[in-house]
């Protein structure tokens, strides 16, 4: 014969769980009244907190490159005024108060002579400074080419002048001096 009592048991343990949920219901503090939360609307929240994070990220690289680029207008500006600061007599005149009188060719460099308006003479190689701007001789140059009716002489100097570009950078714009053309036979 078969025996009840399995089933008894199963009904009996219900009957005591049942009992006791009755006469002890749960406690009101681990009972939370708060609807759970939407899980798609915690995600736009850690969304839109990233956003902001990111924003703030931008903002400070932002901050970062303007006083970058505040330094570098700074510097130049500094640089170029200590280019242009005088040292020699040649560095008070201006260009337009020099005239070229002379070129002197030796084997391996050439030289030039310019005059200002009062007659003082000043000997120029590459590398001097001359004029108010900062300039800079470049090179002195002295050649021959043909002409139709004989030949024709260039001499002229050319000087780098600084300048601020964008005003962040400095660069140079050539300036010439030259001598009037002779045409010879």
């Amino acid at each position: 014969m078969k025996s009840n009592r399995p089933p008894f048991i199963i009904a009996l343990v219900f009957f005591v769980f049942f009992i006791g949920s009755v006469l002890c219901p749960p406690r009101a503090e681990a009972v939370s009244k708060e609807p759970l939360p939407d899980p798609f609307l915690s995600y736009l929240i850690k969304a839109q907190k990233n956003l902001s994070k990111l924003e703030a990220e931008k903002q400070r690289r932002l901050k970062m490159e303007q006083e970058k680029e505040r330094k570098r207008k700074l510097a130049a500006t500094e640089k170029l005024k200590a280019l242009r600061e005088a040292h020699t007599e040649l560095q008070k005149l201006e260009l337009s108060q020099l005239t070229l009188t002379a070129i002197i060719r030796g084997k391996d460099n050439a030289w030039a002579m310019v005059r200002d308006k009062a007659g003082r003479g000043y000997i120029l190689k590459k590398g001097t400074f001359i004029g108010k701007k900062g300039g800079v001789v470049d090179e002195v140059i002295w050649e021959v080419k043909k002409a139709a009716f004989g030949r024709r002489y260039v001499r002229k100097v050319v000087i780098k002048e600084p300048y601020l570009f964008k005003e962040q950078y400095i660069k140079y714009k050539s300036v010439e001096m030259e001598m009037a053309e002779r045409e010879y036979k």
